[in-house]
């Protein structure tokens, strides 16, 4: 079970942000951004990982040890990709609300279809495929948000 922020747009429907830390944005940043339309992220990616390519090749030329050859790459690879996937929800839901979206609610579900079926709620809430716990709030972001089932 994964936390799913649901957003709406009046006249696009709706998206689903998944919370937490994100694998793709980790293992291919640059690919990640770019899927989800985030023209300025992509650009210092882009250039970021440009850079850390270009040092990570002077860093290896020094080095004649293949181990620490290996060593050094999975290490860069592993810091590269920490911060995109850390930050992806962030950078998601900041795009989607520069679009003109609106978060409506949270909800834990096991998959972004259900995350999504979550955001219509009653028909699934009688078949029993409802998420664990749906989190309802109004404008303002966590202040006053009601549990209901």
């Amino acid at each position: 079970m994964r936390f799913y922020d649901i957003y709406e747009h009046p006249d696009w429907g709706r998206q689903v942000v998944p919370l937490g830390f994100c694998w793709p944005a980790f293992l291919v940043p640059t690919a990640w951004a770019a899927a989800k339309g985030l023209g300025t992220i992509t650009l210092l990616l882009v250039v970021a990982s440009t850079l850390m390519f270009d040092l990570l090749n002077l860093a290896i030329s020094a080095i004649e040890t293949p181990v620490l050859v290996a060593m050094l790459a999975i290490a860069s690879f592993i810091l590269f990709g920490i911060r995109p996937g850390s930050r992806a929800s962030r950078w998601h839901a900041e795009q989607l609300r520069a679009e003109g979206y609106r978060c409506i609610r949270t909800v834990v579900a096991a998959d972004r279809a259900h995350a999504l079926s979550a955001g219509t709620a009653n028909p699934l809430l009688r078949a029993g495929r409802a998420p664990l716990v749906l989190l309802t709030y109004g404008e303002s972001r966590w202040p006053g948000y009601q549990l209901t089932a």
